[in-house]
């Protein structure tokens, strides 16, 4: 785990014009930010604008799936993370939305995870 050591800052800004104060409150804050994220060991989705999805494919292969995601806009990609059969997972015919991802699988009720970006 990264060791982290909080900023020094009052003797950097004694005899400065600045809003001491309002800096040092604004740098603290940030400070405890960013002990946060480094004492939880740097989370991938802390520095990846993406999400993970699982999901079960249909029932029959290589039928188009609906999988809903919250990225918040039109996914460019995805990957696959894992699948728990033998099976290729590819792009469907219908194009990518704020809310959806279409894909298939050519075999069926495969449980797939994906990460979408």
């Amino acid at each position: 785990m990264t060791a982290y050591r909080p900023l020094q800052l009052e003797s950097v800004l004694r005899g400065s014009t600045v809003d001491v104060m309002a800096l040092v409150q604004r740098l603290s804050e940030y400070d405890l930010n960013m002990k946060a994220i480094l004492d939880r060991g740097g989370v991938f989705n802390d520095n990846f604008d993406g999400v993970t999805v699982s999901f079960t494919s249909s029932g029959v292969a290589d039928t188009e799936n609906t999988v809903p995601h919250t990225l918040g806009k039109i996914p460019t990609s995805f990957i696959v993370l894992s699948l728990d059969k033998a099976a290729a997972v590819y792009k469907g015919t219908t194009t990518f939305t704020t809310t959806n991802i279409y894909l298939k699988s050519n075999v069926a009720s495969t449980v797939i995870k994906v990460l979408i970006f």
